[in-house]
């Protein structure tokens, strides 16, 4: 098995930290970030506000190229010079590593076929809908930053672990490091009904060759736009998926406020009467997101899983019909996981 180390180490990589072992390749992980992160031998808990995971972030650069196999490069937004990137890039080529450069990061580099995806762009087929015939679940969200990866991968280790065979794709474009790809067609220039219909084919004939006992979709974007400046692809992405294919769960992650029940309950009518479906379950963020009005743009504030929890629970405890819970506290997802898993065995025609 290889190591891998990941630069520059975020909340964006830091599931690939997290949910190591179900790399198939890998088996360590080094997270690696510049000395102006001022976040040298922390805990990654400290990026991601998950539990304490027992793996520390480092700046060395020299120590961690020697001691890892491959190198994951993304970009981040903190790091404006492509010298930088450029120059990591040519270090590890020079000491022998496979180099990983992430999509986002080619095209800032303007360098293409560094990576590429393994799904085909050119599936065709007739024009109808199909039933997919093993249970699906979904993960939405209400926008960037809102943990819906960690759940993907939550579920996956989950299921795994219980010998269920998993077909899924996936929200981020690293999705391939876990052994599967980012959902198709949903970005293709072509009209939102193609779309649905080359995903829904698409699934189905996925179903018939790979045989899974289960399905996960992570659903790119949001479900609604934030306000009429921050659109969220007017969550585009979220209707061509629930109209490809119907839920046997929806989750839901939302980034965090100052809820009441009354809110949980506008959302699922929301995606009841809007997006197809009804929720399931409610996830978490560690985060919480404010307008600027002078950027016009979100900013956001990153919390730790018992603040969040500790906060959510008191909000609902009276309303015994929501299921909330945050995918990076332990206990909460082992829980969420299961019951899910129970909800799927009920139903005989399911699972």
């Amino acid at each position: 098995m290889k190591k891998l180390a990941l630069y520059p180490f975020n909340r964006e990589l830091s599931p690939i930290a997290r949910y190591i072992d179900l790399l198939p390749e890998y088996d360590r992980c080094y997270p690696l970030v510049p000395n102006t992160f001022s976040c040298d031998g922390l805990d990654i808990s400290s990026i991601d506000g998950g539990d304490f995971h027992g793996i520390k972030v480092s700046s060395d650069c020299d120590k961690i190229i020697d001691q890892c196999d491959s190198l994951y490069i993304d970009f981040d937004k903190r790091i404006t010079k492509k010298a930088v990137y450029e120059a990591l890039i040519q270090k590890g080529i020079d000491h022998g590593k496979e180099v990983i450069v992430s999509k986002t990061l080619q095209k800032y580099l303007a360098k293409d076929n560094l990576i590429k995806g393994n799904y085909a762009s050119n599936f065709i087929g007739p024009e109808r809908l199909y039933k997919i015939d093993v249970p699906v679940i979904t993960i939405m969200g209400t926008g960037e930053n809102s943990n819906k990866f960690e759940l993907q991968l939550a579920l996956r280790r989950y299921f795994l672990s219980k010998g269920y065979k998993v077909s899924q794709f996936g929200t981020k474009e690293y999705s391939e490091l876990f052994g599967f790809d980012e959902i198709p067609f949903i970005y293709e220039d072509i009209s939102v009904k193609q779309r649905i219909l080359k995903l829904n084919q698409y699934l189905c004939n996925v179903v018939n060759e790979q045989k899974p006992d289960l399905i996960i979709l992570g659903v790119p974007g949001s479900i609604m736009k934030y306000n009429d400046m921050v659109l969220n692809d007017f969550a585009e992405p979220a209707h061509i998926i629930n109209n490809a294919v119907i839920p046997d769960i929806a989750i839901l992650s939302i980034l965090y406020e100052q809820f009441t029940p009354e809110y949980f309950h506008m959302l699922n009518n929301y995606c009841k009467y809007s997006m197809n479906c009804e929720i399931d379950y409610f996830n978490i963020a560690n985060c919480k997101a404010s307008y600027d009005e002078e950027t016009k743009d979100l900013r956001y504030i990153y919390l730790d899983s018992n603040y969040v929890m500790n906060n959510i629970l008191s909000s609902v405890v009276e309303d015994i019909t929501l299921k909330v819970a945050n995918i990076l506290q332990g206990t909460s997802s082992e829980q969420l996981c299961s019951d899910i898993e129970r909800k799927l065995a009920s139903n005989v025609e399911l699972i």
